[in-house]
């Protein structure tokens, strides 16, 4: 993986720990390098895990993975109508 990737990498998890922190019901994507991915994991394979954020969603190549801690997910409320 070159230095880009990795940067590119460790961007969006800050970015995903900040975007979901107290939001209750994200699974945990643990990264060896000690970083986190909270989204929902929309799949999990050999190849990687994908986590679907509020912003997009993020593939973490499966040998950048420590473990995945699930939690009991629930969609988020819809927001009220404009105006109203």
């Amino acid at each position: 993986m070159t230095t880009r990737s990795r940067l590119v990498l460790a961007g969006a998890a800050i970015f995903a720990a900040f975007a979901f922190s107290g939001r209750a019901g994200a699974d945990v994507v643990y990264l060896m390098d000690g970083g986190t991915v909270e989204g929902r994991v929309v799949r999990d394979d050999s190849r990687g895990v994908t986590v679907e954020m509020a912003n997009g969603t993020l593939t973490v190549p499966r040998e950048q993975v420590d473990r995945i801690e699930k939690r009991p997910w629930s969609p988020p409320a819809p927001k009220p109508p404009a105006g109203g």
